[in-house]
């Protein structure tokens, strides 16, 4: 098997393989939210009200989505995959 430079600068990076992709994802999750948070108290944004029902029924679809591209990963290979999204 053949390393690539990625797998490196994760060891590296997030301290070992195993947990490199739940890190970084924790990572990015934690980065966005406190830049929205400043770009929020900087008034970059203007709040508007939005109903509960179209914001759990986006939730709904956006969570369906992943899990059926995942499943699509799990079954093809990465290539596949990638000409099938584009």
């Amino acid at each position: 098997m053949q390393a690539k430079v990625s797998d490196f600068v994760a060891a590296g990076v997030l301290g070992s393989e195993k947990n490199a992709a739940t890190t970084l994802t924790s990572w990015h999750l934690m980065v966005t939210f406190f830049t929205l948070y400043v770009a929020q108290r900087l008034h970059f944004f203007e709040p508007k009200a939005i109903d509960a029902r179209t914001v759990i029924s986006f939730g709904l679809l956006n969570g369906i989505s992943i899990g059926l591209l995942n499943l699509c990963l799990g079954f093809n290979s990465v290539g596949f995959y990638q000409a099938s999204i584009h």
